[in-house]
């Protein structure tokens, strides 16, 4: 019984200085930041998919 009651006052020890909103908003910024990165790369791709088929179409007109 001691024992389990000084491991409970190490575990609120250790977890005495952490900020959970802190820590959620960290979270959400970071979700937030690797979203809107996200959508420019995919963004970036479309473009070179479609500069590609661009280039295709004017290839295969040339060749008519």
């Amino acid at each position: 019984m001691l024992e389990t009651l000084e491991d409970l006052r190490e575990l609120r020890h250790r977890h005495a200085g952490v900020d959970t909103e802190k820590m959620l908003q960290q979270n959400k910024e970071e979700n937030e930041r690797l979203l809107a990165l996200q959508e420019e790369e995919d963004e970036a791709f479309v473009r070179s998919v479609m500069l590609l088929l661009a280039q295709l179409g004017d290839m295969s007109s040339d060749t008519m």
